[in-house]
């Protein structure tokens, strides 16, 4: 039996556009999840990057700056999310000196551990392929 209803054309657009906007919404919801769980997946990687790229004098100064890693949403809306992972532990708030090249006060050199870039390279093409299969998906609706 067909099931099958006869509308106008203003009423097809009228539902073309309600559908529309069910979809924008979902993926918009959806890929806030997403933002959430790479930046999270990041996070978790930190101390395993800093222990394979020889970050910190000790085990313990390792430690420590591993621990010190936090999330936080600075625009959480309905349509956005954007998520900074940084280092709370005002101790911490030098990292650029870990990553990149430069002189100590003695006069010697440091050689820069890029174990952030790594993980930003790491993590752009997964966040990338994880934006694209939500908006194919587009589940919710």
């Amino acid at each position: 039996m067909n099931n099958a209803k006869t509308i106008s054309l203003d009423e097809l657009g009228e539902q073309v556009a309600d559908i529309i906007e069910k979809y924008g919404v979902a993926v918009a919801s959806n890929l806030a999840d997403v933002v959430g769980e790479v930046a999270e997946d990041f996070k978790s990687d930190i101390p395993q990057e800093m222990s394979t790229t020889g970050i910190g004098r000790t085990p313990n100064h390792r430690h420590h700056l591993a621990d010190s890693w936090r999330t936080t949403p600075i625009v959480d809306t309905a349509t956005e999310k954007v998520v900074r992972v940084h280092a709370i532990n005002g101790k911490y708030r030098i990292v650029h000196l870990l990553e990149n090249d430069h002189l100590t006060k003695s006069g010697g050199t440091f050689q820069g551990r890029h174990f952030l870039q790594h993980l930003i390279d790491k993590y752009s093409p997964i966040m990338e392929n994880k934006v694209k299969e939500t908006i194919a998906k587009g589940e919710g609706l």
